[in-house]
């Protein structure tokens, strides 16, 4: 449990800049494409930490908990320096690299743990807990900004306090397992260290193919580069149309995105693999253009009802492509397709949201969201062909 709680503190890292980028944009005087770059920073990190992490050595899971721990060490220096670039434009895009580091071990490494103790129930946790940490984040940060005059210290020593504490919960109990290892029989030692994952939950009958897994692979990049337009545009956009609103109002479109983002999963985890693309990916398109034309309107109830119909979109296609990636797989062949799969995602974010930022430059933001939405219409269309006719699922006891 502790090992997911980590992923979720790592996620909430790199998003912490979020719902503060209103007062960066007006401390800093960012552009659109700037405000991308700033998102997209932690992205370029991650990505080449998850290259390096999937090319490593398989390892024992004691040496995954051992990364998770010096991921939340990672975390501690990435605060810290965020908290410096309150003052400096380049610090705190330096902080928010070495968040993204932080987050890409932690990626893979906690995916496997969890799965190896908690069992099947936990395969697609990278993908909840990416959702859980951006909204925490967004949230409470939202709050701190709106509620202190000076929110910077308490958002980022705060997340700093609660990493280094899961990192000494999970090192302690690292040597705790250690000790009853050297002390007890080997029936004792193979009940410590659970390595054996249980029959799926829920099996396709069949198995997936090579097609199956890189629809998989498209309708995640397409669901986190949803997610990154709106954390990355919308908040500041709304601040700029409404200037009166307090900072935390600004987040709200985007807090309303990941809590619909956080439902959907929940609802849809016991049957995650029954869904067809098609059923999660058209609302991410229906939501992602409505966004876009609420924001021409400057309607706040139309944008938090597109913001919430994108999120009951995006949260059930980031776990189902990420279910269709690692079914059926061992703990530590789950960590390295986790972070295969978190590589492709946050890649493809990151090119999709500079992308949108250049484009905002020209046509404005509102404008520049609705043409990304035609983009991930024909993405979905991608998938759902890859995909091909639904296959049968066969669900096993608990």
């Amino acid at each position: 449990m502790l090992s997911a709680l980590a992923l979720c503190v790592s996620i909430a890292g790199v998003n912490l800049p979020n719902p503060l980028v209103p007062l960066y944009a007006e401390r800093f005087g960012l552009t659109p494409l700037l405000q991308s770059a700033l998102f997209s920073a932690y992205l370029l990190a991650l990505l080449v930490t998850l290259i390096v992490t999937v090319a490593r050595p398989a390892h024992a899971i004691r040496t995954e908990v051992t990364m998770v721990v010096a991921a939340m060490g990672v975390v501690v220096v990435a605060d810290l320096t965020m908290l410096a670039g309150s003052a400096s434009f380049a610090l705190l895009v330096l902080g928010r690299v070495i968040a993204g580091v932080a987050a890409g071990i932690a990626t893979g490494a906690a995916s496997a743990v969890t799965l190896a103790g908690l069992g099947e129930r936990s395969r697609t946790v990278a993908g909840t807990a990416a959702v859980v940490g951006a909204l925490a984040a967004n949230l409470l940060g939202g709050l701190l900004g709106a509620a202190l005059p000076v929110p910077f210290p308490a958002v980022y020593l705060g997340h700093a306090a609660v990493a280094a504490l899961i990192g000494a919960g999970l090192w302690g109990a690292t040597t705790q397992h250690s000790q009853a290892r050297r002390a007890h029989t080997s029936r004792a030692s193979r009940r410590t260290q659970p390595t054996r994952v249980a029959h799926p939950l829920a099996e396709v009958v069949g198995g997936y193919h090579r097609r199956h897994r890189v629809a998989g692979y498209v309708l995640g990049a397409l669901a986190w580069s949803s997610a990154g337009v709106v954390l990355a545009l919308v908040a500041t956009q709304v601040r700029h149309s409404r200037p009166e609103l307090s900072l935390f109002e600004t987040m709200i479109p985007g807090c309303v995105f990941l809590a619909c983002a956080w439902l959907g999963q929940t609802v849809c985890a016991r049957r995650m693999l029954q869904l067809r693309a098609w059923m999660t990916g058209l609302p991410l398109v229906v939501g992602s253009a409505g966004i876009g034309l609420a924001l021409h309107s400057g309607n706040s109830a139309a944008l938090l009802l597109a913001a919430a119909v994108a999120g009951l979109g995006q949260g059930p296609s980031y776990s189902l492509g990420l279910a269709t990636v690692t079914h059926g797989l061992t703990p530590i062949r789950q960590s390295r397709a986790a972070s295969t799969y978190a590589a492709v995602a946050y890649g493809v974010c990151g090119m999709c949201t500079l992308a949108v930022g250049v484009v905002a430059n020209l046509i404005g933001v509102p404008d520049a969201i609705i043409a990304c939405a035609g983009i991930f219409a024909v993405g979905i269309l991608v998938t759902v062909m890859l995909a091909g006719p639904a296959q049968r699922v066969h669900f096993a006891m608990a």
